[in-house]
């Protein structure tokens, strides 16, 4: 999730402290009165600009992208909020990609990559394959980190 929790946002069982950047959240979907809804069961710390996590073995895998996210452009009668910032500003990162590894059911914090990487991206999930996680940053490179035990 980009941002911070709205202040009507249901409470997280295990939260890791005030997520104002933005966060990854872990929902159980459950059937209940015939209904079916998600439960939240934790949320990570604070993340700028996460991308879409992936989960494999057991483990989740996030990014945070440290991409900027004021990217919208307003348009004659568009309903989004004016930025007033220049294009500049909007297209200049507030912090360096970061890989995140939690337990999927408990949201315990497995690693953090802090600044391995001192690039950043936008619109890149990690990906899981040949007992690597892979990453790409922004000027193109390639980054694998072997996968825990």
């Amino acid at each position: 999730m980009h941002g911070g929790n709205s202040k009507e946002a249901p409470p997280f069982p295990v939260n890791q402290g005030p997520t104002p950047y933005g966060s990854i959240m872990a929902l159980e979907v459950i059937q209940k009165d015939g209904k079916i809804s998600a439960v939240p069961v934790w949320q990570s710390g604070d993340m700028i600009m996460p991308a879409p996590p992936v989960v494999a073995n057991g483990v989740l895998y996030a990014t945070q992208t440290g991409g900027q996210a004021m990217q919208n452009f307003l348009k004659q009668g568009d309903r989004r909020m004016a930025i007033r910032e220049s294009n500049t500003m909007r297209a200049t990162p507030v912090g360096n990609l970061r890989l995140f590894a939690f337990d999927a059911v408990t949201g315990k914090q497995l690693y953090d990559s802090k600044n391995t990487m001192t690039n950043w991206v936008h619109f890149s999930e990690p990906v899981v394959a040949m007992g690597k996680v892979f990453l790409v940053t922004h000027d193109a490179k390639v980054h694998a980190f072997g996968l825990g035990r």
